[in-house]
């Protein structure tokens, strides 16, 4: 099942023109990531599809629903949750504090939000260790893991990353890959944008290729990482 389907998408910010016409499917159940050098166009890609950015032209689609106008709100009530890069939590409330923001936008009673807490500890377990710490004193790796954790609050259809291994360590950042990668086995869908390509094509089902706002490649995996263009550009 087609769970998100961009037709045709172009977007920029005031007269710079950033994507173009862009067509791109994520199937229920996928991992797909998204490689392409700075400038790209990657961050405007997640951008405008989750309401943060309005096209100038195509559509985006949603669980077969029209979501192109839905603006930040409306397009997480929707079912899509936004890890922006840099790991924006609340650094001056605790790993709790944030973790129950992260739910909000779900709206559920105090005994589904309980039941979702008490899951996602268990899935996270350095946040329990954490649980009262303020989440700015937690290090790189560890505010990541809870800038996840406050998405799936919201138990969302589509978990869109962006960037999420940019300044951690390579240990780090493998540990954070290995999450992503439980997540999926899972049955997480995720739209993921990464610098280490050759790390994010490892873990997911399919890939796109953006190059200046363009599509340039795109297919399974195997198939970027067995290119010899995609492997002499970004790999």
């Amino acid at each position: 099942m087609t769970l998100l389907k961009i037709s045709g998408l172009s977007a920029g910010y005031g007269q710079v023109s950033v994507l173009h016409d862009i067509d791109l499917t994520v199937e229920q159940g996928e991992l797909v990531t998204v490689i392409g050098t700075n400038g790209a166009g990657k961050t405007t890609l997640l951008r405008t599809i989750s309401g943060l950015m309005k096209p100038s032209s195509g559509a985006v689609h949603f669980d077969g629903r029209d979501v192109t106008r839905l603006d930040g709100p409306a397009t997480a009530r929707a079912g899509i949750a936004h890890v922006p890069e840099n790991r924006r939590v609340f650094t001056g409330l605790s790993v709790f504090e944030n973790l129950k923001l992260g739910g909000f936008v779900a709206r559920r009673d105090r005994k589904q939000r309980d039941e979702d807490l008490t899951r996602l500890v268990g899935q996270f377990p350095i946040l329990e260790e954490r649980r009262n710490q303020a989440a700015g004193s937690l290090s790189g790796g560890e505010q990541q893991m809870l800038a996840i954790a406050m998405a799936l609050m919201a138990r969302p259809k589509l978990l869109i990353l962006d960037e999420p291994s940019l300044g951690l360590a390579p240990l780090v950042t493998q540990r954070v890959f290995d999450e992503i990668e439980r997540l999926h086995r899972e049955g997480v869908t995720i739209l993921l944008v990464e610098q280490l390509a050759n790390q994010a094509l490892q873990i997911a089902d399919r890939g796109v290729v953006l190059k200046l706002g363009h599509v340039a490649a795109l297919g399974t995996a195997r198939e970027l990482m067995n290119d010899e263009s995609v492997q002499r550009a970004y790999l």
